[in-house]
């Protein structure tokens, strides 16, 4: 008997059904359970299809291991959004290389990331919205709770299929210059 074809939204949907009270995450003392994992990434897309970003439109994210980089994963994941992550380790000039070279609608980024991103603000011409993590909503930056908070109600997501595109997995031309991302599915050797 072949095995239905998933994606990993419908894992999202499954765990939050069959395991909503366990903790899909635990960062800095906090948990996150499935169920309301599914719930805040859910309202996260919905607040990401109000600001303009459609399916296969790019979002970046610049961020340390958080809850909620696992919810700006997820988001993708549930609306076939490309999530493009920045590896904050990097200097500043290759970050900013990352961004601009992503050409991301939207740029989530931790609060401590978010002076880096003002002083190469004028690199990232496609960015119509930064949104801050852990930071409140002030200038140009909008806080990531508000920006939640304000999103319309998020429909029940249903099953996505495997047409979500895969993870974009950028590789290095040289010590400071990004390549595209790939087009193939990402492996562990790859990236």
């Amino acid at each position: 008997m072949a095995q239905p074809d998933l994606s990993l939204a419908d894992t999202l949907v499954r765990n939050a059904t069959w395991f909503a009270d366990t903790p899909a995450y635990v960062a800095d003392g906090r948990a996150l359970t499935h169920a309301r994992l599914l719930a805040r990434a859910s309202r996260l897309a919905s607040a990401l299809a109000a600001a303009g970003v459609r399916r296969q439109d790019r979002v970046s994210v610049l961020g340390r291991n958080s809850i909620e980089f696992g919810e700006v994963l997820a988001a993708g994941q549930l609306s076939g959004i490309i999530i493009a992550t920045v590896n904050f380790r990097l200097a500043g000039p290759e970050i900013a290389s990352i961004v601009a070279d992503s050409s991301p609608r939207v740029l989530i980024a931790d609060a401590e990331y978010l002076p880096l991103i003002a002083a190469h603000r004028a690199r990232f011409p496609s960015v119509e919205l930064v949104v801050g993590i852990g930071a409140p909503s002030a200038g140009e930056v909008v806080g990531y709770e508000e920006f939640i908070a304000a999103a319309p109600a998020a429909p029940r997501p249903g099953s996505r299929g495997r047409s979500a595109p895969p993870a974009p997995c950028w590789r290095r031309r040289s010590r400071c210059r990004p390549g595209p991302p790939s087009t193939r599915r990402p492996t562990a050797a790859s990236c």
